[in-house]
């Protein structure tokens, strides 16, 4: 009869696989919460203030994005104006055919894909927020009975909260939806080429990637419809660091780096039908919630854009349009 080497025997078995939406759904028991499910979104003063500030961000977030997609051109055109005023060059004048090829291949010069998707990222975030910034403000100039409803009863319903109960508050917390489903795409299409080579022992084409990154969307939205502590606790986890609970500003705090390849796998060993998604089972439980075990999932999910579509999903595929026309051209496959 043969031994194992003592080393081989108090080695640390493998954790047993976990679908993530499994694993999800475990976090949300183990923690506690109740999910509550609104029949009509009321803007009427004097409910539950929960409830009601999630009523008033959904119907402020679908009037802002649907004046945000009035004017966004095209997802390349967006971007490099954002990178124009990063350049100091004025955001205004359009770029000549020599000064456009210029700033494109600032993202060339970047060393690594993470730091591709990181600089698109944050130009992203610059866009969106001076597009939300532009659209409150514009409201915030109007008589008060040209202002639409939800706006005087959202500004009463911040005070005494972590934002501002005037328009820079409206815009804080408005943004920090956008800023929080950003850089969980980008945090995960910077990864998609690692993980892609981990799993398939090969580099993926450029059009594998840009399949396998849409497919995932429904990865994203599972996260936006978690409760806020364990979003907070599960980005925690993506990132490779051990989670606990944090509040709703450092969700979109956290700096542009990516997560951690090592938690994510590939649903499928076929790239036809292949989706990035997060091992379930390197996810710890989540601490349960100071504040509330109510849960409502993000407002922007109830929301709906001018494509009929929830607001998330929206705002995923135009990030995968930006994806396209900037960060799968830029990034380097060996």
């Amino acid at each position: 009869m043969s031994i194992m080497p003592e080393q081989e025997q108090n080695a640390t078995p493998p954790p047993r696989q976990c679908p993530f939406k499994d694993r999800l759904a475990q976090l949300h028991q183990d923690g506690g919460f109740e999910k509550i499910t609104l029949p009509e979104v009321s803007l009427t003063l004097g409910i539950d203030p929960k409830t009601q500030l999630y009523s008033l961000l959904k119907v402020a977030t679908e009037d802002v994005w649907r004046k945000i997609q009035t004017s966004l051109g095209s997802p390349e055109d967006n971007i490099l104006r954002s990178l124009q005023s990063s350049q100091k060059l004025p955001v205004d004048r359009v770029l000549t055919p020599i000064e456009r090829e210029e700033l494109l291949d600032l993202l060339l010069l970047r060393d690594s894909n993470p730091k591709v998707a990181c600089m698109i990222s944050g130009l992203v975030g610059k866009f969106f927020t001076r597009q939300i910034r532009d659209a409150i403000y514009a409201i915030d100039k109007r008589p008060p009975n040209d202002q639409p409803e939800w706006y005087e009863p959202l500004k009463r319903n911040l005070k005494g909260s972590m934002f501002l109960d005037n328009r820079s508050g409206v815009c804080a917390i408005l943004g920090s939806g956008f800023t929080t489903a950003r850089k969980v795409f980008w945090n995960s299409y910077g990864i998609l080429p690692d993980v892609f080579e981990q799993e398939m022992n090969r580099t993926a084409s450029v059009a594998e990637l840009a399949s396998i990154g849409q497919r995932s969307h429904g990865t994203f939205l599972r996260l936006a419809g978690a409760h806020i502590s364990v979003l907070t606790s599960t980005v925690e986890s993506l990132h490779g660091i051990t989670p606990d609970y944090y509040d709703y500003t450092d969700v979109t705090d956290y700096p542009d780096r990516t997560f951690n390849p090592s938690q994510f796998k590939l649903t499928s060993r076929n790239p036809d039908k292949a989706r990035l998604e997060p091992r379930g089972e390197l996810i710890p439980v989540a601490s349960p919630s100071p504040v509330s075990n109510t849960w409502l999932g993000c407002p922007a999910l109830a929301a709906r854009g001018t494509l009929g579509l929830n607001v998330i999903s929206e705002f995923l595929s135009w990030s995968h349009r930006v994806a396209e026309d900037l960060y799968f051209p830029a990034i380097k496959l060996e």
